[in-house]
């Protein structure tokens, strides 16, 4: 025993500063995460805390503690020395593990009992699920001191080892059906359980870290102890440069194989169960109903979907379609669709609430699927947004269009205004109402993506469809169609060709390229990029002086709504939003706020993903304002939008939306 108390002073002497710098390290990491979950007033429990430190920075107290215990003892060969002296080898290594694994619990154990007892002042904290969370720390710092004390003594080759199982694990996670998140030590530390799980003891995950704990033990006495330590004293040494080129060209060609295999891989479709399912004859179509009382809603939507389909296949060129997939979901309303991500061999999944009421629109789903196909048939380049808009109107358009073969449309604004309900008239006044300032610009097209956000997903559709109503009442069914198939009928490349591609060949130069006429003598261009662009806002106009449509316009009040960010208590912010109009709204009129956190980077917002805060408008008011109190904070970025429904237009005006960083 004296032998071991004169070991563990020296072991203690020798890593005393070090010890005490990482504690005094540990202590200001903890109280800064500590005081900023205190401040954080969206936090749902202080015990998210330890689940945090637990995580980042006991593995980096684990990091340290392995780097000085291990590896700079055999780096520096000082373990030599201990040999010497008159104690056996295991205990040697026994010691520095137990001295590691008693600093990692105390460092844990520290922060449990901190974390507990700021979280006694905001939630319920009672004994068993202190036992839970205490049990499920014990056993997570078991395994890491294990695995990390077993790399220390790998030397060498510990960082490739590391890279490694990084690798390892990506592909168990992507190329299998494994959840690694539920599995032994990451199900233990994860942020969504540990915090809150105060009633079952996650048997399973504790035996499983256990037994990998266990067995790292094992590799770690392993190394240390046969042949007389002398396979950790060789890994100790330094790699050669034979060996760090080998480990290079290794590494890389494992990447490389992941990255061909994964590509080579006969992924398995995701597929509808049998029952309540209907598959299309003709099209890769599959309608998912539920239950057997929306057998004849499906057969509704199969019958529509699968003529579209098939015509749009033979009209782009193509040879085959995604598979689509509708899956009736009764609980969103009958005006939003859910499209599910899925991966690139499993096509497009729908969510929809298709009964057939007065709020379904089959030919607005249809539009929404058919946009959906020619994102998948051009691997996305139709999202391109210099072109989105043509993606956006033909869809509406192709869905919209006589199914009667030849047939071509013909938009009169009075016929459209006199019908109460049909679906020309709603795109004709929205496309009408959009641009009542202010004309059409290139600029606008070109920036289409914001153009949507700025009004709104159903208006700028409208306008679109609007474009190619003029295209085709001048120049005829067929000049769309070409403008379609130069964007949508090429098969684009996944590399940097596509960008050369698109630089090359600008809205301008594909429009251009359609509508070129070829005669036995000559080449005629029938209409360029900005004229046909002047020839759609002159053709607006017109449609905008019928008296019909303007007296419709004119119905709807004209206004300004603005939105603005009000200080609250401390760091939090209050949301302020108002509109004011030259007349009232009709009482009851569903008046919206879309908001949602952002991240760093900007991306196109999906309707679908956006929080909605509704209220009624005020009877024979033409003012109102409303407030969302502290559902932001100090520091935060966040998308707001302000919606009025308009009976007229049949979708919701867009009167503002911005994306705020909240000060």
């Amino acid at each position: 025993m004296r032998r071991l108390t004169a070991l563990l002073g020296k072991e203690l002497r020798q890593h005393a500063l070090s010890g005490i710098a990482l504690l005094v390290c540990l202590t200001i990491c903890y109280l800064l995460l500590l005081v900023g979950t205190l401040a954080n007033a969206e936090t749902v429990s202080v015990m998210e805390v330890h689940a945090s430190f637990l995580l980042l920075f006991v593995l980096i107290a684990a990091l340290v503690l392995g780097h000085r215990l291990v590896v700079t003892e055999y780096y520096g060969r000082t373990q030599l020395f201990l040999e010497a002296l008159p104690v056996r080898r295991w205990e040697v290594v026994a010691l520095k593990y137990g001295l590691g694994l008693a600093v990692l619990l105390l460092i844990s154990g520290l922060s449990l009992g901190a974390t507990a007892l700021a979280a006694l002042t905001r939630e319920p904290v009672d004994g068993w699920f202190l036992t839970i969370v205490a049990t499920r720390t014990l056993v997570y710092v078991f395994f890491l001191w294990a695995f990390l004390f077993a790399m220390g003594l790998v030397g060498r080759f510990r960082i490739p080892i590391y890279l490694a199982l990084l690798v390892m694990v990506g592909v168990v996670d992507g190329m299998t059906q494994l959840e690694l998140q539920r599995f032994g030590p990451l199900a233990l530390v994860d942020n969504n359980t540990l915090p809150f799980e105060r009633e079952v003891m996650p048997i399973r995950a504790l035996l499983e870290t256990l037994a990998i704990g266990i067995g790292w033990t094992a590799v770690a006495f392993g190394l240390a102890l046969i042949h007389e330590g002398s396979v950790a004293e060789t890994l100790a040494k330094r790699m050669s440069q034979k060996e760090k080129a080998l480990v290079g060209i290794l590494f890389v060609g494992m990447m490389l194989a992941i990255v061909f295999l994964d590509d080579r891989r006969d992924k398995e479709p995701y597929t509808f169960p049998n029952q309540n399912t209907l598959v299309s004859a003709t099209a890769p179509l599959e309608i998912l109903y539920l239950q057997p009382t929306r057998s004849a809603d499906a057969l509704a939507l199969q019958s529509r979907l699968e003529h579209d389909l098939d015509t749009l296949r033979d009209a782009m060129g193509w040879t085959d379609l995604p598979a689509v997939r509708i899956a009736y979901r009764p609980s969103i309303d009958a005006t939003i669709y859910d499209q599910a991500e899925l991966t690139s061999n499993d096509g497009i999944l729908v969510r929809a609430n298709f009964q057939r009421t007065d709020d379904w629109d089959p030919q607005a789903f249809s539009a929404f699927v058919i946009g959906l196909t020619l994102d998948d048939a051009t691997l996305g380049r139709a999202q391109f947004e210099p072109k989105a808009w043509l993606r956006d109107g033909f869809a509406q358009w192709w869905a919209s269009r006589p199914r009667a073969t030849g047939s071509a449309v013909n938009i009169d604004p009075a016929v459209a205004c006199a019908s109460d309900d049909s679906p020309t008239r709603r795109t004709l006044l929205r496309a009408l109402w959009m641009t009542r300032h202010q004309p059409l610009t290139s600029h606008q097209l070109a920036t289409w993506l914001r153009t949507r956000e700025r009004h709104g997903e159903r208006v700028t559709a409208a306008l679109a469809l609007s474009g190619l109503w003029v295209l085709e009442q001048q120049h005829g069914e067929a000049a769309v169609l070409a403008l379609a198939r130069e964007v949508f009928g090429r098969q684009p490349t996944e590399d940097i060709r596509e960008l050369i591609y698109e630089w090359r060949h600008p809205m301008a130069t594909v429009f251009q390229a359609a509508n070129t006429a070829k005669t036995a003598d000559t080449t005629t261009t029938t209409v360029g990029w900005e004229d046909f662009i002047a020839d759609w806002n002159t053709q607006l106009d017109r449609w905008r002086s019928e008296p019909a449509c303007r007296a419709l316009l004119d119905a709807i009040p004209e206004g300004e709504a603005e939105l603005e960010i009000e200080r609250g208590a401390g760091s939090v912010r209050n949301i302020v939003y108002r509109f004011d109009f030259d007349s009232p709204w009709k009482a009851g009129t569903l008046v919206t706020l879309l908001h949602t956190r952002l991240t760093p980077f900007d991306a196109p917002l999906e309707r679908f993903d956006l929080r909605r805060r509704e209220h009624l408008w005020p009877t024979g008011e033409s003012q109102a304002s409303w407030r969302l109190p502290g559902f932001y904070g100090q520091g935060s970025r966040a998308f707001f939008a302000l919606e009025v429904e308009s009976e007229i237009l049949g979708c919701p005006i867009r009167w503002v939306a911005d994306r705020r960083d909240i000060r």
